[in-house]
């Protein structure tokens, strides 16, 4: 996207026609309009619609480098070969494509580095991923078929897992009357990483497995059992 807003100022007219700084403006402007009217209304899963922005940013992206690609085969004499052409879109594409099979099979997981060094850890924002390692390693246990386990993002999980599943829905955060319901049902707790401050609970107990994901701990298995029973009261 940085080379978008470059040529966006650039006067060379042979290498930025006036199509694409129409829009590069465009497609800018849609994506901090979607950002901006999303961040004020701060409904229900309000993060998931700001991600309509990415097609504003990502096109204007796709733009810039059409445009630096344009301006190195006008700039240089090597660069005006058809081979020259080809290799260097050949390049472009496959370090796009790298970051799809670093995260694979997990696309929905970028964690921004600048925003994880102001909040000082990694935000809580998962979509169901390495649910399925969860599920298989509650399937292990010999009457997982009989148990039942209580699952945030529990549909990803279900599909692998041969007990019963319970959705651990939002409102379990503020309704301890709902949870404890829920938790006398369960024989396991399933929930990801970093959601201490909406569960307290979950400060006072020790995971009975871990799954990581890049290297950071992301999906905690509980075991109900160990609920202390003064949660019940």
């Amino acid at each position: 996207m940085i080379l978008a807003v470059i040529f966006f100022f650039s006067k060379n007219r042979e290498v930025v026609f006036p199509l694409a700084k129409y829009l590069i403006a465009f497609l800018l402007l849609e994506a901090f309009a979607c950002i901006g009217m999303f961040s004020l209304v701060q409904g229900r899963d309000q993060p998931h619609y700001v991600l309509a922005s990415y097609y504003g940013f990502e096109f204007a992206a796709a733009i810039g480098w059409t445009l630096a690609l344009r301006w190195i085969s006008q700039s240089f004499a090597w660069a005006k070969q058809i081979w020259a052409q080809a290799g260097l879109v050949v390049v472009l594409l496959s370090a796009q494509m790298f970051p799809l099979f670093q995260n694979a099979p997990y696309y929905f997981t970028y964690l921004n580095p600048i925003m994880t060094a102001i909040a000082g850890r990694p935000s809580p924002f998962f979509y169901g991923e390495r649910m399925e390692q969860a599920a298989a390693y509650l399937a292990q246990k010999p009457d997982a078929k009989d148990q039942t386990a209580l699952v945030y993002f529990g549909r990803s999980f279900s599909y692998y897992y041969p007990g019963e599943t319970l959705l651990f829905k939002p409102i379990l955060f503020d309704d301890k009357t709902q949870l404890i319901e829920n938790l006398r049902e369960s024989d396991y707790l399933v929930m990801y990483s970093g959601l201490e401050e909406r569960l307290p609970l979950l400060k006072e107990l020790t995971p009975e497995h871990v799954i990581e994901l890049y290297g950071r701990t992301y999906v905690e298995i509980y075991r109900v059992a160990d609920i202390p029973a003064s949660f019940y009261k």
